[in-house]
Order: C-alpha cells, then sequence, then structure tokens
C-alpha cells in the first residue's frame, strides 16, 4: 500500500527550493559555475515568464508573451507607446525579459476572434473543412488554424472569412483513444496520477479541487458517462457528479471522491503540490502526469496555448499543446490526468486532453503489453477549469 507522507529525497529537495538554493549547488564554492544545461535554462524561463504573465496580463494593452528558443522571455503590448509602468515593472523583473511594443491585436483581441472561429466551425465542416484547433499565436500576434489535408481552396476560404494575416497549418487528423491505465491501490483522499475506472474502461485521476467547502477530484470529461460509478481497482472512489460538456466548455468533470493536495511521481511515490495554479506560456517547459505513463518531463515544450478544438466530439476551448519528438508524452489511460511544472514549485498547469500527433506503439508502464503514445498532447489549461467551476486547488 502506497504512503501518503511526502518522501524524504523530495521533502528535502522541496525546502532546499523554499529557501532558494538549487539541489546540488555548493554555497560559496570557488571557481565557475557549470554551464546550465538546456533543461535548466527551459526551467528558469518558465518560471520567468510566470512572473511576466503576472505583472504584463492585466494591462488592457496585453497582446501576449511567449519563450523563444534561447531561453528568452518575451512581453509584447499593442500600439507604439506600451503603458509606460506595465512594460516598466515587466523589464524590473529580469534583464532577460524582452519587451515589445507595436502589437496589432491586445491578446483580448485574439481570443475574441478565436471565438468567433468557432461559431463556423460546424458549417466548415459540412463543406468538407477540417478544423481541429484555433487560436492565438503570441509571439506573431495572430490567429493560428489547424487545418486536416488544407487544400488552396481551403486556405482562400478561411482567409476570406477569418482575416487575410491568420496563420494556417497542416496538423493530423486526431486518433481515437482506447482508455486503459495502471496505477492501482490507492486510497481516500484520492492523489492525482492514480488509476480511475468504471469497470469497463480507465482514465486518470486529476488535481484535487475544493468547491463549496468540501473536497473533489477533476477528470476528463470525456472518460466516462455523467454519473458513473467509479473505482480505482476494485476500491469505489465516487460517482462522476459534475461534467461540463458544453459547447466551448472545458472538458472536465468532477468526481466526488475526496481529492488530496499530492501527485504521484511513480507509482510508490508522492509529491506535494502547491495550491497556486500555473499558467503556461508558449515555449515554457511542462510535465505530464498519467496513470499509464507515469511522470514524463525531459524537455517538453509548450508550443501552442488557449485555443479551441473539437477532438473529444466537442467544442472544447482553452486548450494548450506540449511535448518533444521522439518521446513519448502521454499515450491510452493518461486523460484527465494532471499536467504540471517542477519549478519554481510544484504546480498544476491543467489536466491532460488526448494526442496532438500520431500516435505509435509504446510500452505499459509496469504491467507488460504495449498501447499507443503520442509525442504531443493537448491538455486543457487550469485557469479556465478552475474558473468554470468556481474552485480552488487543494
Amino acid at each position: 500500500m502506497r504512503r501518503r507522507t511526502l518522501p524524504g529525497a523530495l521533502l528535502v529537495l522541496a525546502l532546499l527550493a523554499a529557501a532558494g538554493v538549487a539541489p546540488g549547488a555548493a554555497s560559496g564554492a570557488p571557481g565557475r559555475a557549470a554551464p546550465a544545461s538546456s533543461e535548466d535554462r527551459l526551467m528558469k524561463a518558465t518560471a520567468l515568464a510566470q512572473d511576466a504573465w503576472r505583472v504584463a496580463h492585466g494591462d488592457s494593452r496585453y497582446a501576449g508573451h511567449w519563450v523563444d528558443p534561447d531561453g528568452r522571455v518575451h512581453v509584447s503590448y499593442q500600439g507604439r507607446a506600451a503603458a509606460a509602468a506595465s512594460a516598466a515593472a515587466v523589464r524590473s523583473i529580469s534583464g532577460d525579459v524582452v519587451v515589445h511594443e507595436g502589437a496589432r491585436y491586445t491578446y483580448r483581441e485574439l481570443v475574441d476572434r478565436r471565438d468567433k472561429v468557432s461559431d463556423h466551425v460546424a458549417a466548415l465542416r459540412q463543406a468538407g473543412i477540417r478544423l481541429v484547433e484555433w487560436g492565438p499565436h503570441e509571439s506573431t500576434n495572430t490567429l493560428r488554424l489547424g487545418v486536416v489535408d488544407p487544400s488552396e481552396a481551403t486556405v482562400r476560404t478561411l482567409r476570406d472569412r477569418f482575416g487575410a494575416d491568420i496563420e494556417i497549418e497542416e496538423v493530423p487528423e486526431p486518433e481515437k483513444d482506447a482508455l486503459f491505465l495502471s496505477r492501482w491501490d490507492d486510497f481516500s483522499p484520492w492523489s492525482a496520477g492514480a488509476e480511475l475506472n468504471d469497470g469497463y474502461s480507465s482514465c486518470t485521476i486529476g488535481p484535487g479541487i475544493r468547491r463549496n467547502g468540501v473536497n473533489y477530484f477533476l477528470t476528463a470529461a470525456h472518460c466516462f458517462a455523467n454519473g458513473a460509478y467509479l473505482y480505482n481497482g476494485s476500491e469505489y472512489v465516487g460517482r462522476k457528479n459534475w461534467i461540463d460538456t458544453r459547447d466551448r466548455g472545458t472538458d472536465t468533470a468532477i468526481v466526488t471522491g475526496t481529492g488530496s493536495a499530492t501527485m504521484f511521481r511513480t507509482d510508490t511515490t508522492l509529491q506535494a503540490m502547491s495550491a497556486t495554479p500555473w499558467t503556461s506560456a508558449e515555449g515554457s517547459g511542462v510535465c505530464f502526469n498519467g496513470a499509464y505513463s507515469g511522470e514524463v518531463c525531459g524537455g517538453l515544450t509548450v508550443i501552442k496555448t488557449n485555443y479551441c478544438t473539437d477532438i473529444t466530439g466537442r467544442l472544447t476551448c482553452g486548450t494548450a499543446t506540449a511535448g518533444k519528438d521522439g518521446v513519448a508524452a502521454a499515450g491510452h489511460g493518461d486523460s484527465g490526468g494532471p499536467v504540471h511544472i517542477v519549478s519554481p514549485r510544484w504546480a498544476y498547469a491543467g489536466t491532460i486532453v488526448g494526442a496532438a500527433s500520431p500516435q505509435f506503439v509504446c510500452p505499459r508502464n509496469n504491467q507488460g503489453g504495449t498501447r499507443t503514445c503520442s509525442s504531443w498532447v493537448r491538455f486543457q489549461m487550469i485557469g479556465p477549469v478552475l474558473s468554470y467551476w468556481n474552485a480552488t486547488l487543494l
């Protein structure tokens, strides 16, 4: 049976992080510091991007933020004269933050354009145009549409309808997930990343939340029927009691089982998580954690944020994509599981939705046999989820 205490090594790391000490760093050690690895640079940029977003996004002229391949954080404002106070505050965070002025659209305007595209998805489908995802591309300050096999006629139609400056990229036809899982023998209060099933199919327990004074946990709306009785192995967990399947919703559901503030890192170790949600940026780092794949980090990078898609069979917004070529980022059975970051704190960034790239055969985690995984995976950003459910993280 798994212990509920934070593993000793993780506790030490948490205390070091809280004290501002890097694990493995020798205080006062002479000589030059070792060059930072690409993974270290990505984590630093991820943290810096979050700080920049906190300062910038409240300004009405905020146009977006992102991390470039060299690990530099960028913030953009509309117009040729950005709000002086906001720009100065962003620059004061770090000399590594680049502030841009002169963007054509504010971020709010990009999101409004995204939502207008949502009104046309059904009609485009009837016309034979397979629009898979659509949303703001912050580094280019325009709207980006992902289309299956876009022809020249399709491109003309989309530009005529949504603007000549939209970006159109070819994306693969989404594959359907068959849900299978691995982690068993957890117990209440339920930790994120554990196996969840209804006796027929399986998903993953997501972040623990508090709503109307009661602790629950999240999972994916597309995993089970609403009202389903759910189990971890043979132990009853609770019911899928609230489900967001509305048009332009979050594809999340709440299970009545008691969630916790911990997340599985392996099949036997747990990590205490921050109650403060994380906002991912294009170019920042992130980790996936599904019951079947376990925790997968290894330089996974966010390439899109806050777009809409209909891969779950319904129109879902507030979605992001992350991964790394050649890495099995997540696969069958991981839906609903937590997406998180590890530095500067352990924090939730969202919940796993499904594949964003062609799937390939990968091992089953500690179970033998095979299944399918994807290098690029969609996840639902945690901010819109908590806002919709009027909930907080545990």
